[in-house]
């Protein structure tokens, strides 16, 4: 950072009004860097499963017996597909509920569920039976 004119006696503070005063060019930044959007989805068989699983069962909903309409967002695993990967496919690891109890699922503690719809108990109860399975499987 200098003035270019030999004659200026400008300085860092008065640098604005001078003419002839230069930055020193910046390197130019690297930008930010953006994950990959091109990837290429990996098919995991789910949706496979899900639909298999639903010409094979009834239509309706575990946990309050209603009629359901096919979604995805209807599938429920009951061990999670993160800590339990090998029941991800695993048919009696998936049950059908409404969209909103699964919500509710996530995002909702045990205590909660249970004061909204005593019925969660059910699930509760798979859901110890099917851990007891995984582990004693060692998997």
């Amino acid at each position: 950072m200098k003035c270019q004119a030999e004659e200026c006696f400008c300085t860092d503070f008065n640098r604005t009004f001078c003419k002839n005063y230069r930055e020193d060019a910046k390197p130019k930044s690297k930008g930010l860097k953006r994950t990959d959007f091109k990837k290429k989805y990996k098919p995991t068989g789910e949706m496979d499963l899900f639909k298999h699983l639903w010409e094979s069962r009834k239509h309706r909903c575990y946990i309050t017996g209603r009629e359901l309409k096919f979604s995805p967002s209807i599938c429920f695993h009951i061990l999670g597909k993160g800590a339990f990967p090998a029941y991800r496919l695993n048919p009696s690891n998936i049950i059908f509920v409404n969209a909103e109890y699964h919500t509710d699922w996530h995002t909702m503690s045990r205590e909660k569920l249970l004061q909204k719809d005593r019925r969660w108990e059910y699930v509760f109860k798979l859901y110890e039976m099917l851990k007891i399975a995984y582990y004693s499987e060692g998997l």
